[in-house]
């Protein structure tokens, strides 16, 4: 009897703990952080909200410009949403910033309506390009990278994606901070044979104002052009085959470790960067306008690393330049351009095997080194020398995921101006951006305009960068 009883109150007091946990799990559910009366709560919220944002999308059909015209009318629409309560238009351009009940949302010109506090949070990726799914590639703030093709990019496959595909970068454009026009107040002090601004125009900036403005931004090619020595190829190999780099039936590449695309002419730039997705119908790529430029260099300056050692205006440790001692990682492509009369070719260009000895951006070296360095086989004794990277070769020269606008190569873009010649003949002359290897960074940044050459001129240290628009 004694065991029987011992049993029972066993199983008693384990049915009265049971009882008590339940009871714990309940109360809980009920009143706890994520408990069912909150739930509750926020499902109610969740409605309220819904219901909300159903009347802003209503507001919105209410204020296009017309039945045929898929255009937001901002007066209409900051009137429709003016008769809504808990609604609060904050910016009277597009994209614009709206509040539901205390939610931000954004409105585009086209009439969608997205959530989120980012003026760009709905990207368009173009048909042939898939959005970088690797760590510091994916957010809009910090350089969104998109790379041609279909397979996805990860962290375990991006080092290959740099090298193999082609990439640019999206540079939010929000129509407040960062706008998409020319901005000659940051290159002011930084100029030259550029004085009258008028003077200067850029139609094809001017032709993409209104892509820019209906999907919030562009693309740039996130590295300076490189020029694919052969085609499905990337080795360079020691060749002294004479190579035209005027030639428009090649097309430039946007990827890491390439030569860079120099001894081109403004006009030539301009046609291999239209054909580079000339049959693609979703995106027009084109030269690198003035509006881009600027645009790309506000949005730069909105970084902190940028502001702190004020990037723009000072971009001596921020590009490649004559006076700039930052290190270069082994195995950088890059050549040591001797100034004479012989084209220095792709081919000429070396694979460090160990660290970049910088020390040769500004020294003379003797006759008897040249075979080491590069194909010129001048017989005199010295030559004044600067290094010329390859595309990506340093992070230093990285902001915001776009490489080497500062230094490296000046830069076409499509601004363009007429100026008498000796000749008294009319001359068009095309600006170049961003320096190169042969100067300063100091007296040199980024956000320097030089309009002093015709845009027929080729040189060892010009090159250029595509951009491409949405359709």
């Amino acid at each position: 009897m004694f065991g029987e009883r011992g049993i029972t109150l066993i199983a008693l007091i384990i049915t009265i703990v049971v009882l008590l946990v339940l009871a714990g799990v309940t109360i809980a559910n009920i009143t706890g952080g994520d408990s069912v009366i909150d739930k509750a709560g926020q499902a109610k919220n969740e409605t309220a909200l819904s219901a909300k944002v159903e009347e802003v999308h209503v507001a919105i059909a209410q204020s296009m410009s017309s039945a045929f015209n898929e255009e937001l009318d901002m007066s209409k629409l900051q009137t429709n949403l003016g008769k809504l309560s808990g609604v609060t238009l904050s910016t009277e351009v597009f994209p614009a910033k709206v509040e539901i009940l205390g939610e931000p949302y954004i409105i585009y010109s086209d009439g969608e309506l997205f959530k989120g506090s980012n003026g760009n949070t709905r990207v368009p990726i173009p048909d042939g390009f898939v959005a970088s799914g690797a760590t510091g590639e994916n957010d809009v703030s910090t350089g969104l990278v998109i790379y041609e093709g279909t397979e996805p990019v990860t962290d375990s496959n991006v080092a290959t994606a740099r090298t193999t595909r082609n990439q640019f970068v999206w540079v939010p454009v929000d129509g407040n901070a960062i706008k998409y026009q020319r901005d000659t107040t940051i290159s002011n002090s930084f100029q030259s044979d550029y004085n009258a601004y008028s003077d200067w125009t850029d139609s094809e900036g001017q032709s993409n104002v209104l892509s820019v403005a209906k999907y919030g931004g562009f693309y740039i090619g996130r590295y300076e052009a490189g020029w694919a020595q052969k085609e499905n190829e990337d080795t360079y190999e020691t060749d002294k085959t004479t190579v035209s780099k005027n030639d428009t039936s090649k097309l430039p590449v946007c990827r890491k470790g390439y030569a860079g695309w120099n001894y081109i002419t403004q006009a030539n730039s301009k046609t291999v960067c239209e054909n580079m997705y000339k049959n693609n119908e979703s995106v027009k790529s084109q030269l690198i306008d003035s509006y881009a430029w600027d645009a790309a260099v506000n949005w730069f300056n909105k970084t902190e690393t940028c502001k702190a050692y004020n990037k723009i205006t000072n971009s001596v440790t921020y590009g490649n330049y004559s006076n700039n001692t930052s290190s270069i990682p082994a195995n950088t492509l890059y050549a040591i351009p001797i100034y004479s009369n012989k084209l220095l070719n792709p081919i000429s260009y070396r694979k460090s095997n160990t660290a970049v000895d910088t020390s040769y951006r500004s020294k003379s070296i003797s006759a008897a080194d040249l075979g080491n360095y590069t194909n010129d086989e001048s017989s005199s004794t010295s030559f004044s020398t600067r290094l010329e990277l390859s595309t990506g070769a340093s992070e230093d020269y990285n902001l915001n995921n776009v490489y080497d606008m500062a230094g490296n190569f000046w830069e076409w873009t499509t601004e363009v101006g007429k100026r008498n010649s000796t000749s008294a003949t009319a001359t068009k002359y095309a600006v170049h951006r961003g320096c190169s290897f042969n100067n300063s960074g100091g007296s040199n940044p980024v956000v320097y305009r030089n309009g002093h050459y015709s845009a027929s001129y080729t040189s060892l240290n010009v090159g250029f960068r595509p951009v491409l628009y949405l359709k």
